[in-house]
Formats: C-alpha cells, structure tokens, sequence
C-alpha cells in the first residue's frame, strides 16, 4: 500500500506516493514530525532546477538509514 504525502520544493507544492513502509519507519524515528514538512525542509535548500520523485525518494532514505 501506498501513501500520499504533500510537500513544497522552489515554492511549488508538490506530492509523492511513498511505501506504508518507509513512512512507518519516518514515524517510529520522529514521532512528532509531520513527513511532508520533513521532505520539504531536506529539499530547502537543494540546488538542482527540477526534484522528481526519485530524488525526493533517495534523499528521504538517506535522512533514515
């Protein structure tokens, strides 16, 4: 199963479907932490033009391994 998570990168919202997964595993290590504003402050201050998903992806398991 799959859940969509909203986030903002360059001042655009965005979304992304992520495994239940990985957004348990983001939830065990933050429990306060909402996931979206998670993604959207690692991607704050990234330089490249465009972000796709694969990104936001590799970027959010990096932050939790």
């Amino acid at each position: 199963m799959r859940i969509f998570v909203n986030y903002v990168v360059h001042g655009k919202r965005s979304s992304i479907q992520l495994p239940e997964k990985l957004v348990a595993i983001f939830n065990k290590q933050y429990p306060n932490k909402s996931i979206g504003s998670f993604i959207t402050i690692l991607l704050k201050n990234e330089k490249a033009a465009r972000i796709g998903s694969s990104f936001v992806m590799s970027r959010l398991v990096e932050e939790l391994l």
